[in-house]
C-alpha cells in the first residue's frame, strides 16, 4: 500500500515538474544565442531580410540582456521569459539613417522589442516572435 502511495506521489511530482523542465530548456536554448533575421511578416506582407546594408540579428546574453542589429542600427535592452512570451523593457537603439528597406525592417522589428510581451516559439533551429499582425522567423547562428 505505501509502495502504491509513493509511485502516485513521483507520478504526481513528475506531472507539475515536467513544464518547468521544458521551460528551462526553452530558456537555456536562448541563452547565449545569436539569431540572423529570416523574414518578416506584417499584416501578410511580407519583407525578406537579405540584402540589407548590414545583417540583421538578434542575441540573446548573460543575465537577461538581449542586442543585436536592425539591418541599420543596433539595440539592446533586457528581456524575461513568461510560459512562451518573451517580456522586452528598457530597450534603446543607436539612430542613424539607411536605406529604405533597411528602415522599414528596423521600424518592425522594434515594433516587436517594444516594452511587453511577444510570444515567441523555438523550432528547429528557428525563433519566431510575434506580436499582433507581425511575425519575424529567425535562424539560429549559432
Amino acid at each position: 500500500m505505501f509502495e502504491k502511495f509513493l509511485s502516485y506521489v513521483f507520478v504526481g511530482m513528475f506531472v507539475l515538474l515536467a513544464p518547468l523542465s521544458a521551460l528551462s530548456n526553452q530558456e537555456s536554448m536562448l541563452t547565449p544565442s545569436v539569431w540572423e533575421l529570416y523574414v518578416v511578416n506584417h499584416n501578410n506582407e511580407l519583407f525578406d531580410a537579405h540584402n540589407l546594408a548590414q545583417k540583421s540579428t538578434l542575441h540573446f546574453r548573460a543575465k537577461n540582456t538581449f542586442g543585436g542589429s536592425s539591418g541599420c542600427n543596433n539595440f539592446f535592452g533586457s528581456y524575461e521569459i513568461q510560459d512562451l512570451s518573451l517580456s522586452f523593457s528598457h530597450v534603446g537603439a543607436t539612430r542613424k539613417m539607411c536605406d529604405p528597406k533597411s528602415m522599414r525592417i528596423e521600424s518592425l522589428l522594434f515594433m516587436l522589442f517594444r516594452d511587453g510581451n511577444v510570444s515567441y516559439v523555438l523550432q528547429n533551429d528557428e525563433l519566431i516572435l510575434e506580436r499582433d499582425s507581425l511575425k519575424a522567423v529567425f535562424k539560429r547562428v549559432r
